[in-house]
């Protein structure tokens, strides 16, 4: 018996299958799928990139308020906005100066005080300004600490072009209700608790940032509780080197006061730290609340508006963030805060104060 063998066709036997591929419309159609897919996505990418800047932002507060308590336990007062300069026009020492040997930067601090100290020297006791060119290396250090991830603003320049880095955060002086009203220099206001001051109708007093460090917040002195108070805040417009604190312009006195002023002098002006007032939320539009433009980044002393429309003194210029809704602040105890910009005002000032014997003026 035979077996038939068929031989397997050859190419010419049949046509070969063309290799699938997309035609212009299905690849007109996917390129739109994944245009809609990338649209849908991309919100939700950046809402979590901007949870994650929030959340280092509130551990930068946290950190800082910290710091404040363990300066506080080094000295048993908690840290002043500023120190005053023993001459008008000066700027003292900031808050974030004075805290850095509490947040691991005692190389910075201990530079500063050795300039400080050979200024002094050479300058028959006269303090430097901040923004002397002896403090450019410390001004131009860049200490995450001190900015929100979520404040692209990094560094800033004066007037002259010398650059410094800036600061979101800002100590808080009071609150609106502490004002006395209209009090021509000189002149004085007694808080109940154990303070006299010359001359506030610039400052507040009843916050945990007392300006000048002759007079000292202790715990004691917190009666409205440390888990109730705010201590610092996100602001993010100019004044804010972050090296620099408050000036004043009248003397105390004729000559250098080498001891430096014991109170807040007449006319003092606060760049570190800052009032809440009563009339102004958090996150308002500068353009209606302010005498001081939002970003002029080409100088550190901002664009002034024209008199019949300033509404604002610069010590009142408001806290606020670049997250959406909302401002960070650490309270004295510590913890965090997330203010939203519908705050009820008589709240938001009650935060502001550590005493509660306040009495509105208005």
């Amino acid at each position: 018996m035979f077996q038939t063998f068929t031989a397997a066709p050859g190419p010419s036997a049949h046509r070969r299958r063309a290799a699938p591929g997309f035609t212009l419309v299905e690849l007109l159609v996917v390129i739109a799928i994944i245009g809609i897919l990338v649209a849908l996505l991309l919100p939700a990418i950046q809402a979590a990139r901007e949870a994650a800047r929030r959340t280092k932002c509130v551990n930068n507060l946290k950190n800082i308020g910290l710091a404040c308590i363990n300066f506080e336990s080094a000295n048993k007062y908690y840290p002043p906005s500023s120190t005053s300069a023993n001459d008008v026009s000066i700027n003292g020492l900031s808050w974030c100066i004075l805290i850095l040997p509490y947040i691991e930067e005692g190389g910075i601090s201990d530079s500063v005080k050795t300039f400080v100290d050979t200024y002094r020297k050479n300058n028959s006791g006269k303090d430097p300004d901040v923004y002397d060119a002896g403090f450019a290396a410390a001004n131009l250090n860049g200490l995450t600490i001190y900015q929100c991830p979520t404040d692209n603003v990094t560094e800033i320049a004066d007037k002259f072009n010398n650059s410094f880095r800036a600061a979101s955060y800002s100590g808080v002086l009071g609150s609106y209700k502490s004002r006395p009203g209209p009090l021509p220099c000189p002149g004085t206001y007694t808080d109940p608790n154990y303070m006299k001051v010359q001359c506030v109708t610039d400052i507040n007093i009843d916050g945990m940032m007392f300006p000048g460090g002759a007079t000292k917040v202790r715990s004691k002195n917190i009666t409205d509780g440390a888990s109730k108070t705010l201590m610092v805040g996100e602001r993010w417009y100019q004044l804010r080197v972050w090296s620099a604190g408050n000036y004043y312009t009248a003397k105390q006195g004729s000559g250098i006061n080498t001891t430096a002023p014991t109170n807040v002098p007449c006319g003092s002006y606060s760049s570190s730290s800052k009032n809440i007032s009563l009339n102004i939320p958090p996150n308002p539009d500068l353009n209606v609340v302010g005498c001081y433009t939002l970003h002029d980044n080409a100088k550190d002393r901002p664009t002034m508006a024209s008199l019949s429309t300033c509404k604002t003194p610069f010590n009142d210029m408001p806290f606020g963030s670049f997250h959406t809704g909302v401002t960070n602040f650490v309270r004295a105890d510590g913890g965090t805060i997330s203010i939203t910009n519908d705050i009820d005002p008589t709240v938001y000032t009650s935060y502001a104060s550590r005493n509660g014997n306040e009495v509105f003026n208005e």
